[in-house]
């Protein structure tokens, strides 16, 4: 068995409506939706038919904490293979769907992603992946404890700042802060806002994207998909230049704290001693060695280090 390395975020649950801890509320939700078809969502239709879906597939008490496993797919979609033969002039490719089980002949689908997390009270720990982001967890989280949709209930995952970096910054205050990341990114899945091509529906996102849509004044008839493959970024720099006023001051440090919550975005600080602070300092994240077996998580090593490391966040007064 083999060591990999992942790496591993600590988040804090706000959930306005609702009353006790979100570990609580999970806890009780997948207590009485015992078997997986109670606790399926169907994120996307595709054809009249069922599309992309999320599903907490496995979950356990792990030592007082609530541990699962948060999957992805799409019924029937298949996976590409190429034909190895380097002797050809053009590489033949071929798509399959993934064959029934051996051992009960049940059928199988192929997963987008996963993530692996942890709830302990109102802090949720969590691997994620290229796939499957932390924004996809709170949003099934929410569908899990939303009973009316008048009356959603609504988690948000927030960035826990370290403790010793947010008094640094409130210490030696911050002269500038820099927001940086692509200007835009893409589900492909159903619902509102969509923009048509001659192939699917897409949903153009992101926080840059917006900031640059308000600034204009809306979306102006501009052809946002023509920016999708063009690798573009966006900056923003909010700073003062010689210097400013102590309530200005108070509202830049507390931007600089708020900003680290941003999703596809990275938050650099310059501290007015000039000392820099990077957007993984503002976060809590660590990279975790976990058991592998042919590159896949074993799930026992993985909810131990997570376990281990949360442990270490609370004792070391973090949480």
């Amino acid at each position: 068995m083999a060591k990999i390395h992942k790496t591993v975020h600590c988040k804090l649950a706000q959930i306005p409506a609702l009353n006790g801890s979100l570990q609580a509320a999970i806890a009780a939700e997948l207590s009485v939706r015992e078997k997986a078809a109670d606790r399926l969502e169907q994120v996307s239709v595709r054809s009249g038919s069922v599309g992309r879906s999320r599903v907490i597939a496995q979950s356990y008490d792990w030592k007082g904490a609530l541990a699962g496993i948060m999957l992805v797919y799409e019924p029937g979609s298949k996976a590409a293979a190429l034909i190895k033969d380097m002797s050809a002039k053009q590489l033949a490719i071929s798509h399959f769907s993934a064959p029934d089980d051996d051992a009960t002949g049940a059928p199988q689908e192929w997963v987008e992603g996963m993530i692996y997390f942890m709830i302990r009270e109102n802090f949720v720990v969590f691997t994620q992946s290229a796939a499957v982001r932390s924004g996809q967890l709170e949003q099934h989280l929410t569908w899990l404890l939303t009973k009316s949709e008048t009356s959603p209930i609504i988690v948000t995952l927030s960035d826990r700042i370290p403790k010793d970096v947010e008094q640094l910054v409130r210490n030696s205050h911050v002269k500038s802060i820099f927001v940086g990341g692509s200007l835009m990114s893409v589900d492909y899945e159903g619902g509102a806002a969509q923009e048509k091509t001659d192939r699917q529906s897409v949903k153009l996102r992101g926080p840059m994207l917006d900031a640059v849509k308000a600034a204009i004044g809306g979306d102006q008839q501009f052809r946002w998909l023509d920016g999708l493959d063009g690798n573009l970024e966006a900056k923003l720099e909010l700073t003062f230049k010689r210097d400013t006023t102590t309530q200005a001051q108070q509202l830049l440090d507390n931007l600089a704290v708020a900003l680290r919550h941003l999703d596809g975005v990275d938050t650099d600080l310059l501290l007015a001693n000039g000392q820099k602070i990077s957007h993984d300092q503002l976060r809590l994240m660590s990279l975790l060695s976990m058991d592998a077996t042919d590159g896949v998580p074993n799930v026992t090593s993985v909810f131990e280090s997570m376990y281990g490391w949360l442990s270490s966040l609370a004792n070391n007064g973090q949480l």
